[in-house]
């Protein structure tokens, strides 16, 4: 699972619809798996694609845990204030 710093860093580049810039997604891609950018560059479009889709799913994921995260530490601060 890709962690807080490169969800931050995809975050900055993701565009309006959530997408992420077909020529982001080697750096990201490489960070995630150590493999070279330039391997995952010279792959058939079929490869990158779902190379693309996995780096935005764990994108997506990785977003919706941190913020069920926060959710949680607010009911954690909520409900010690009722206390």
């Amino acid at each position: 699972m890709p962690g807080a710093a490169v969800c931050a860093r995809i975050a900055e580049v993701v565009d309006s619809e959530g997408r992420i810039p077909a020529d982001a997604i080697p750096r990201f891609a490489s960070r995630l798996s150590g493999v070279s950018e330039g391997k995952i560059c010279r792959l058939p479009l079929i490869d990158r694609t779902a190379i693309r889709h996995a780096v935005e799913g764990l994108f997506m994921e990785e977003r919706r845990r941190q913020s069920a995260r926060k959710a949680s530490s607010r009911a954690t601060v909520e409900g010690a204030r009722n206390e």
